[in-house]
């Protein structure tokens, strides 16, 4: 006799962003739908492909990387659209409340999948209209600008900068990064190099080295930088990297998490860092797994989180699944739709340039891999 759903085990990922949606597919086939009830918890109406945000903001991709979450799951798996208020040992409270579930209602097993906020162009709004609004407002900001300045030269800054290099051509592009090359340090010279020897073919100016210390995300005009150089800018875009979630996690407990990455301390099983949490886990942005994040790690972390729920549903707590980070960081950049660098971690780390950029990511950046699912 099957149960009723009130007697069904739930087990809540609060987000769903990549890791999330991995999680959430991996159980969503694998566990009966008699028994178990996988609640995904996400304020917005859609899945925000973040991989393509840069060139968004050069071509109205707005349908293609909003990908709504109505036909995700199939089995046991549910989108429940409301923020999290408040998650305690065994409980987790929701606003507005489910019509099912109600307000506050118990689970096994939590993941912390909450991702990160990012500022300006990327922070889209959770409603589809609302997002769409905004994006279309970045479109027409940048369509009317001559001056545009970057700062963040990681490689979203990198990205934004070579689509608007491609498309608008006489428009005069400034990227302000805090490094000496692109990038971060995590990745090899010859990679940085290669990339910042592409940026200057596409005419792009670059101010490496320093910073802007001001309110960035209402500035126009002209901006100053901490070494003193003053750059006119008609349309600014913010690029210095997301801030995990972290909130939900730190209201439980402050020390759990890391004060120098603002993630959530885990152990290699991503589970949650302290004796009696073990029953939850953190994935993507969120985990502090001290690596570069992105879309691959973070369904890497989706493979592990899922794998160990089932394990630990099944009695098998000996078993459990480690995630190991990988000894050199891979990273796909592109600039443009034929441009790019890609830094690989075969042979003790290779660097590959355009070709190999585009055929990876620059010509589709996974939309159609993403939609598939």
């Amino acid at each position: 006799m099957a149960s009723s759903s009130t007697e069904k085990r739930n087990i809540v990922i609060i987000g769903g962003g990549g890791a999330g949606v991995r999680i959430g597919k991996i159980l969503d086939s694998s566990l009966s739908p008699d028994l178990f009830r996988v609640i995904v918890i996400e304020q917005r109406d859609f899945y925000y492909h973040l991989v393509a945000g840069a060139r968004n903001n050069t071509e109205d991709l707005d349908d293609q990387i909003m990908i709504p979450y109505d036909r995700l799951f199939k089995k046991a798996a549910m989108v429940v659209k409301a923020s999290v208020v408040r998650v305690e040992i065994h409980s987790v409270t929701i606003n507005p409340p489910h019509p099912e579930l109600g307000e506050t209602f118990p689970f096994e097993y939590l993941v912390f999948a909450t991702g990160s906020t990012w500022s300006n162009f990327l922070n889209a709004p959770n409603g589809r209209e609302e997002a769409k609004a905004h994006m279309r407002d970045s479109r027409d900001r940048l369509t009317r600008a001559n001056n545009v300045v970057i700062i963040g030269g990681g490689s979203v800054g990198c990205e934004l900068a070579g689509e608007i290099a491609e498309t608008y051509p006489s428009k005069k592009v400034t990227l302000i990064h805090s490094k000496e090359l692109p990038l971060s340090n995590l990745y090899s010279e010859k990679a940085r190099k290669e990339l910042a020897k592409q940026i200057h073919k596409l005419g792009i100016e670059t101010i490496f080295s320093d910073k802007v210390d001001h309110d960035i995300p209402a500035m126009e005009g002209d901006i100053v930088t901490r070494g003193g150089h003053t750059i006119h800018s008609d349309c600014t875009f913010v690029a210095t990297g997301p801030i995990p979630n972290h909130q939900l996690a730190e209201s439980i407990d402050p020390s759990l998490i890391n004060p120098e990455t603002l993630s959530i301390k885990v152990l290699p099983t991503l589970q949650i860092n302290r004796d009696d949490l073990h029953h939850m886990f953190a994935a993507g942005d969120v985990a502090d797994t001290q690596e570069a994040k992105m879309l691959l790690k973070t369904e890497a972390h989706g493979d592990v989180v899922a794998a160990n729920i089932k394990k630990l549903i099944a009695n098998k707590s000996t078993k459990l699944s480690v995630y190991t980070p990988p000894k050199a960081e891979m990273i796909v950049v592109t600039l443009g739709k034929k441009g790019g660098v890609a830094a690989l971690p075969f042979f003790g780390g290779i660097t590959m340039g355009a070709g190999i950029s585009a055929t990876i990511k620059s010509k589709g950046l996974f939309i159609s891999r993403t939609r598939k699912g």
